[in-house]
């Protein structure tokens, strides 16, 4: 029945395939000792790698911040307005201690570009205060550079994106 669906199918070894095995068994033939040797070694190193690769995956993992970021909600049409806020949550304190009181901060961007600043809130809630209004229904991605935080606050990503409404 397969014939008839896929046709026939055949396969040739190429030469140095052929020689090579003949080599093999040769060898195999001539020195039994020397390929159970060979045999042996060659289990045991792949047991080896496996052992070792269980052994690493078991390894304590770097702790790593995560970062949620809550995109600004549509703007509420009143006398006065306001733009809405950008705002990113880390999942403990990511924030430099003299960057606190800043009120704009450098070392992280946002693409495509609006016009504001970055501060903290908190020691793990960044803002941005926009001086314009949230484009509807655009992408955007906010880049962090490594110098933006001490050297013990390991990132999970550096760059994050969200999209506004």
């Amino acid at each position: 029945m397969w014939n008839t669906i896929l046709g026939r199918f055949s396969w040739s070894p190429p030469c140095w395939l052929v020689r090579l095995s003949a080599n093999i068994v040769t060898i195999a033939r001539r020195r039994p000792w020397l390929s159970a040797a060979t045999v042996v070694s060659a289990i045991a190193l792949i047991a080896a790698g496996a052992l070792t690769w269980r052994w690493y995956e078991r390894q304590p993992k770097p702790h790593r911040v995560h970062v949620t970021i809550t995109a600004p909600p549509v703007m509420k049409l009143e006398k006065e307005l306001k733009f809405p806020l950008l705002v990113v949550y880390f999942s403990e304190p990511a924030a430099r201690l003299d960057d606190l009181s800043k009120r704009a901060i450098t070392g992280v961007r946002l693409d495509p570009q609006i016009r504001g600043a970055w501060r903290w809130s908190k020691d793990d809630t960044l803002f941005f205060e926009p001086a314009e209004n949230w484009p509807a229904e655009q992408k955007f991605r906010v880049s962090f550079e490594r110098s933006f935080f001490p050297r013990h606050v390991l990132m999970e990503k550096w760059q994050y994106e969200f999209a506004t409404a």
